[in-house]
């Protein structure tokens, strides 16, 4: 037997009932809340993770390397028109596929700016003056004007192009690519 509307509870069925709805709706308050908090933090993690354009004064693309930069381009325009030729050598000389996915390069003005920024995405990452990663099928290169800054770029976007399009790049192949291509000496 339930409760009528305008009725008070007359037995303890229904005294149960109406608690019992109460309780409920508190938990569910609870676990909305747990929910929506959980989702909030989660969002905030994606947000700090992705790329927002406000933060890259300069984007340009060369190639399958969407460049970003907290700096203007204009000053490494040479080196960047080398790199988007790069995958068009590598197909040539080691007849391997293009890549088919664009491939995300960071550039920073200096090494503090650098440091900070991968400390935020990346907090257990050794320190290097370069590197390439790919995680979630997305490859990523990171690097800031060092003393080595165009070697470091070219070697970690050569890693890029061939881990964009083989399954397991053979220890020695970024290296072996460097020696047999226009690569400046001082990089091989």
């Amino acid at each position: 037997m339930g409760c009528r509307e305008g009725e008070a509870p007359a037995e303890p069925m229904c005294a149960k009932s109406v608690r019992y709805a109460k309780s409920n709706h508190a938990r569910m308050s609870r676990f909305s809340k747990i929910l929506l908090t959980a989702a909030l933090l989660i969002a905030a993690s994606l947000a700090c993770q992705t790329s927002p354009a406000a933060e890259w004064p300069d984007m340009r693309v060369y190639g399958p390397f969407v460049c970003r930069a907290d700096f203007a381009l204009d000053r490494q325009q040479g080196l960047l028109s080398e790199l988007g030729e790069l995958q068009t050598e590598l197909v040539q000389t080691l007849q391997i596929a293009p890549a088919k996915e664009p491939i995300e390069v960071y550039l920073f003005h200096d090494e503090e700016t650098y440091r900070r920024y991968l400390k935020r995405i990346y907090p257990t990452l050794p320190f290097r003056q370069a590197f390439f990663i790919k995680e979630h099928g997305l490859g990523r290169v990171f690097a800031y004007e060092s003393s080595q800054f165009e070697a470091d770029l070219r070697h970690e976007c050569t890693h890029a192009l061939l881990h964009a399009v083989l399954p397991v790049v053979p220890s020695g192949w970024t290296k072996v690519w460097q020696v047999i291509s226009k690569f400046p000496p001082e990089i091989a």
